[in-house]
């Protein structure tokens, strides 16, 4: 009963403060920083980080008006720039994907159009700039 109420005593001074753990550190101040604008609006893409730093971004949509996107981009933090790459054989709305091996996969993209989904895998390959479809087991 007593490391009962001594559990609660502590949770309830650190909930309200009265326990300092570290009475000289300051809260981090978080802002914003504007890197620059995406090429193109889009929602709903597919956004992987490369293992050098850079950002992969391909397909997704935009909204107004309602349209599909089969785009890809590569982001460089370093200098703050966008370069095009291959074109996604398909477009649409992207539910997930990840980098592995030098190659992003994308799953399950959903066309905009018709409302289907694409269980394909597609698999980009970043060293050379190129798509392809993969196989599922």
């Amino acid at each position: 009963m007593f490391r009962r109420a001594v559990a609660v005593l502590l949770v309830l001074m650190i909930g309200t403060g009265l326990l300092a753990f570290a009475p000289e550190a300051e809260a981090a101040s978080w802002d914003w920083v504007h890197e620059g604008d995406m090429p193109s609006e889009r929602t709903l893409f597919a956004g992987a980080r490369l293992p050098d730093g850079r950002l992969f971004i391909s397909m997704g949509m935009v909204n107004n008006p309602v349209a599909s996107l089969n785009e890809t981009w590569i982001y460089d933090p370093d200098d703050g720039s966008w370069s095009q790459k291959s074109d996604s054989p398909l477009d649409g709305r992207v539910n997930s994907c990840a980098y592995l091996n030098g190659s992003v996969y994308v799953f399950t993209v959903i066309d905009m159009d018709t409302g289907q989904l694409d269980n394909r895998t597609l698999i980009y390959d970043v060293e050379n700039d190129t798509w392809e479809f993969g196989e599922r087991s």
